[in-house]
């Protein structure tokens, strides 16, 4: 098949394409599936960590598509933390998702009063986040509804704890004023959703994935005060028994946090001979097999990618997108070449990315990859292009490969 969305894509490839599309690291998906198809309780949130675009997102949900988990009774629900913004809205997203499951749960005479509660405290809860009210007054309610409390359903075959609601009685009548919940409260009610999932489908394990963990800052800063706060909202829930959470973060990021993380998959980055690979079998499967780059072009854009998937499929792209109709197939090594110069050039002539480039330019013909620019590249959109953040030296940045060894060739870039 032809797949112009797929041939290149460097996100995860959708659920259809997520396992066919996913290349080898087979060491790295047993290791992580023996842990996750094992008996044991993690009690802490299980991490899949490497440096930035080395395949975290596609890797970890290559891992849960895999029907070993489900053989084994596990069920899993992802969310994207980056640029979420705070715990809360993680924690949002997470309940918007069980909420949807919990409506689908069958009936069931035995289950159906603990399910009953629990759907009505997620309507709540949902119905103040999405109004964005600060509170819900319900006259002449029932005597039950004004209990204070965490009330406990138990019924044959499921058993929900529920966190308590704040409520008041006005002077006349009786009232319950309903508040959207703390922070800990929606990760609380998080957990009952999940655990009663578990029990209504008779399950052994429901998984809660959070993909980029450390990229919650929307200002895009890594890690941070924020992701510290979901961290620690995530551990009760992991340590409950039948509940496990795994997430991706940066290796900087997971580094040092051993007492609140499990090692469920440490990605390295992938030699030439490796992404050569990847490219064949995204050729193979979106391209009919046709090629879309010589073996000199391909050993350029491979051997400049840093061992980064991401970086060397986006190159991929965005030569094959700008090329394809102008060039014939496959591509010669002097099409990436002037792909590399042409981008230079356009952020030359553009006001809002030309000290920048200037300074890399610099670095790159004195022979330093490494340097602190003036601007800060984060709000620029060479950030992951043309400039990577240089792990653990804050205002440090590394020139990307591929656009050092061109630049340092090209004597038309002045």
């Amino acid at each position: 098949m032809v797949s112009l969305k797929n041939l290149f894509e460097d996100n995860p490839l959708s659920a259809r394409w997520v396992v066919e599309g996913f290349w080898n690291r087979q060491d790295e998906v047993d290791w992580a599936l023996d842990l996750l198809t094992g008996e044991d309780d993690f009690e802490k949130v299980c991490v899949i960590h490497g440096h930035t675009r080395t395949g975290k997102s596609h890797f970890a949900l290559r891992v849960l598509a895999d029907p070993r988990l489900r053989a084994c009774g596990v069920r899993s629900f992802a969310v994207n933390a980056n640029n979420q913004g705070t715990a809360r809205n993680v924690f949002e997203s997470l309940l918007f998702a069980l909420h949807r499951a919990v409506l689908e749960l069958p009936s069931s005479p035995s289950m159906q009063p603990s399910l009953d509660a629990l759907r009505e405290e997620l309507a709540d809860a949902r119905f103040l986040l999405e109004d964005g009210r600060a509170e819900r007054v319900d006259d002449e309610v029932a005597e039950a509804s004004a209990e204070l409390g965490a009330p406990s359903f138990k019924v044959p075959g499921l058993e929900v704890a529920l966190p308590a609601r704040a409520a008041e009685k006005a002077v006349r009548g009786r009232k319950v004023v309903t508040r959207p919940l703390s922070d800990r409260g929606m990760a609380e009610l998080v957990a009952a959703a999940a655990d009663a999932i578990r029990q209504a489908e008779g399950l052994r394990t429901v998984l809660l994935f959070i993909d980029d963990l450390d990229l919650l800052d929307r200002e895009g800063a890594e890690g941070g005060a924020g992701v510290d706060t979901v961290v620690d909202l995530l551990r009760p829930i992991a340590d409950r028994e039948g509940l496990c959470v795994v997430a991706t973060t940066r290796r900087q990021y997971f580094n040092g946090r051993e007492k609140d993380f499990i090692d469920l998959g440490a990605l390295r980055p992938l030699k030439p001979e490796e992404l050569t690979k990847v490219y064949a079998l995204r050729v193979k499967l979106f391209n009919d097999g046709r090629e879309i780059f010589s073996p000199g072009a391909l050993s350029l854009l491979t051997r400049t990618a840093d061992g980064r998937v991401g970086v060397f499929l986006r190159h991929c792209r965005e030569v094959f997108r700008l090329h394809r109709r102008q060039e014939p197939m496959p591509f010669a090594e002097e099409v990436v070449r002037r792909y590399i110069v042409d981008r230079v050039q356009e952020l030359l002539e553009d006001p809002a990315h030309r000290a920048l480039m200037r300074e890399v330019i610099e670095c790159v013909r004195a022979l330093r990859l490494e340097f602190q620019p003036a601007q800060d590249p984060a709000r620029t959109g060479m950030l992951h292009v043309v400039l990577n953040p240089v792990p653990g030296r804050a205002g440090w940045y590394a020139v990307n490969p591929l656009f050092a060894e061109v630049l340092r060739d090209a004597s038309e870039i002045t």
